[in-house]
């Protein structure tokens, strides 16, 4: 039963926004029991999140990179447009997650794009649930470069280095918990993802995960990632940052792509960005990079294999 209970998380942005509305008026009505029971509700709807954000790093360091998170769609028709908005933005690295064939084909023409790409990593699809994903860069001072190890489908493993700054990026694609076996999948690939984690820090590199995650901040697999990994959502606390389906009104959108960080680097500006013909809004996240900090090595074997601990129940 444990996917019906994170199927209801992902859409407790509603849920809390449809609670401060009946909880207004509870107040208006003087329905003091109810309006306690509704605050409550509300505060143990946000709280599993809300404690994990509140002691936040400031942004500080002496380094800046910038990560645009965007799930293309995989059967986005406006690839004119999706070809305009990469080679127009401003951004250092680009993660995306299903871009058509189409694009595929722009994208690994040279020039195409109208800046050289100085970084380029793909994975294939698979006959699954998994499109394509890509890593690019066309920063003349950001380099990309695949890891020396393996991963499964939904994820993508690359070293990114600036000057003397180096640090491991997984993007992923994870299964939503739309059923229990996919449920039971997400779990997996957490698993996958941590692994890939252990890999990077075993070379001595802070790793950064970017993605779609198909589960919003309260939801069972989000808590999950950032506890097994040791990394936090970067999506403000307050606002709000929902990013699919973007037909919906903002308020009521699920929080379901982000940047996930480390400690030593820290949110400078997070902003979302319409990709044109996605059903996703695109994420942009301003990263603060402290170069003198540097991981404590985590318990787990050399093969990035995690140490046997109790998962967290949704």
């Amino acid at each position: 039963m444990g996917w019906v209970f994170d199927l209801i998380a992902q859409v407790s942005t509603a849920c809390a926004v449809l609670g401060l509305v009946v909880l207004a008026a509870t107040i208006a009505l003087r329905r003091w029991k109810c309006a306690i029971v509704l605050a409550v509700s509300i505060g143990l709807l946000v709280l599993p999140w809300a404690l994990r954000h509140f002691d936040r790093p400031a942004p500080t360091g002496d380094r800046q990179l910038t990560i645009l998170v965007a799930n293309i769609y995989s059967r986005n028709d406006r690839i004119d447009e999706v070809v305009a908005f990469l080679a127009s933005s401003d951004v250092d690295v680009h993660v995306l997650i299903e871009p058509p064939a189409p694009l595929m084909r722009t994208m690994r023409a040279d020039g195409e794009l109208g800046r050289e790409q100085t970084g380029y990593v793909r994975q294939r699809p698979d006959r699954g649930e998994f499109g394509w994903m890509v890593v690019r860069s066309s920063s003349l001072d950001v380099k990309l470069s695949e890891a020396d190890f393996d991963v499964p489908a939904g994820i993508l493993a690359v070293v990114v280095q600036r000057g003397d700054v180096r640090f491991g990026l997984v993007a992923v694609h994870v299964q939503s918990p739309r059923s229990a076996a996919r449920w039971h999948t997400a779990k997996s690939q957490i698993a996958d993802i941590e692994r890939a984690v252990r890999l990077f820090e075993a070379q001595g590199l802070r790793v950064v995960i970017a993605g779609d995650l198909n589960s919003t901040p309260t939801g069972a697999v989000s808590r999950r990632l950032e506890r097994a990994c040791n990394v936090r959502r970067s999506a403000p606390i307050w606002g709000s940052s929902g990013t699919y389906p973007v037909r919906w009104p903002e308020l009521l959108r699920a929080a379901i792509d982000d940047v996930l960080l480390p400690d030593g680097m820290a949110v400078q500006a997070w902003s979302r960005v319409e990709v044109p013909g996605s059903d996703h809004s695109g994420v942009l996240v301003r990263i603060a990079i402290d170069t003198s900090y540097s991981p404590s090595p985590r318990s787990g074997d050399a093969a990035g294999n995690p140490a046997n601990r109790q998962d967290p129940q949704p």
